[in-house]
């Protein structure tokens, strides 16, 4: 009950010793027919949050299971895995049955908290199946695919970016999405060769035994990137959208980014002073400002009352939820971070503002709209100049 459908999946399973994949000798396709059981099979399926066991029982005990689990690493990121078990008690002595013979993987994904402070890792990993004549002596003539998936760059130094730039980001962002597939088979059916080199010429030929290709993970869809990401500088501007604009700042504010909903949870305003950028952030009813001075020194004011000690940093609670936290991280970089989860974090020459995936498509302001099309970004820059700067 726990997946929809899942008892008519089991049913469909439990006919795994009944149903049998059969070539037709030099045909281009497979013959399906049906064995009946002496015993009967009985599927089991366990489910929680980590782990997923599919299972296939006789009375004489198990016949085959497949395990699927994640974990945690100490990196903060997500491994997860499949293998498929035999009962080493089973055994095939009927030639010209085609069975999985094995079937295993495990892939690493990238952690969720990756951001600025912590580039994220690639997406790795690997899948191996094999399957073929399920008789003993026709082990060697098993067919085979072997999948490999790995950086497609050879960055090992950590960060990407020092200085925080739009410019870098977006070069970064664009980097952690360029993977390296490579793939290796043995053994397939010519029928099956032929029919993959007619969908994938480039790629897959029917005299070969491996191909590689390397793509690039839609950078919106990025794990580590369920939270928009806009940067700005004096000159320019990386979107929600991850494009690189031009836009020019002044001495009166723009607005940078804010929620054009009905609801309308926030708005945060951007100007230069002295090279430096001045932020202004509206939630609910309170006001931020972060305001650097020209020994580029920042301070912050919320609702016109001077955070005296910002080592200490500044966390207010109303009925169990985070209004407005205020940290000093490192290098004089503040974060500020409102109830709605937005996030920004003020480098005095970029600002850096991180916006949860649930303001997709609602956004406005020189971060654009964040709706994943860099063809309709901002081109004006939204600025006032109603009260003095």
């Amino acid at each position: 009950n726990l997946v929809p459908g899942g008892v008519v999946l089991l049913g469909l399973l439990s006919l795994y010793d009944q149903l049998q994949f059969q070539p037709q000798g030099s045909s281009c396709g497979v013959m399906l027919y049906f064995t009946p059981l002496l015993t009967q099979v009985e599927p089991e399926m366990y489910f929680d949050r980590t782990q997923l066991k599919l299972s296939m029982n006789r009375q004489d005990g198990l016949l085959w299971e497949i395990k699927a689990g994640s974990k945690r690493l100490q990196d903060g990121n997500e491994e997860f895995t499949f293998k498929l078990y035999r009962a080493p008690s089973v055994s095939v002595t009927v030639a010209h049955i085609w069975r999985v013979i094995q079937l295993e993987g495990a892939f690493i994904v990238p952690s969720r908290m990756a951001g600025i402070f912590h580039s994220p890792a690639a997406l790795t990993g690997y899948a191996f199946v094999s399957w073929g004549d399920a008789a003993p002596s026709q082990a060697d003539k098993a067919a085979m695919l072997d999948l490999k998936i790995i950086p497609g760059h050879n960055d090992t130094g950590g960060l990407y970016c020092r200085q925080y730039t739009p410019r870098c980001l977006q070069a970064a962002s664009d980097l952690a999405a360029r993977q390296t597939a490579t793939l290796q088979y043995a053994n397939l059916p010519i029928w099956l060769k032929t029919a993959a080199h007619a969908l994938f010429p480039e790629h897959i030929q029917t005299e070969g035994t491996h191909t590689q290709v390397t793509f690039a993970y839609p950078v919106a869809f990025l794990p580590w990137n369920t939270k928009g990401l806009c940067a700005i500088s004096r000159s320019e501007v990386l979107t929600l959208d991850n494009a690189t604009i031009t836009s020019s700042l002044s001495s009166c504010f723009s607005l940078a980014v804010a929620d054009c909903s009905k609801e309308s949870l926030f708005a945060i305003q951007i100007r230069e002073e002295n090279t430096n950028l001045v932020t202004r952030i509206h939630s609910n009813t309170d006001v931020v400002d972060l305001i650097p001075n020209e020994n580029n020194e920042l301070f912050v004011y919320i609702n016109n009352n001077k955070l005296e000690n910002i080592n200490q940093g500044y966390h207010r609670v109303e009925n169990d939820k985070t209004q407005i936290s205020v940290k000093k991280r490192s290098s004089g970089i503040i974060e500020v971070e409102l109830e709605s989860e937005i996030v920004l974090q003020h480098y005095n020459t970029t600002v850096v503002i991180l916006i949860p995936a649930v303001f997709r498509g609602y956004t406005c302001g020189i971060c654009a709209d964040f709706n994943g099309d860099t063809k309709n970004e901002p081109s004006i820059a939204y600025t006032q100049c109603d009260e003095p700067s």
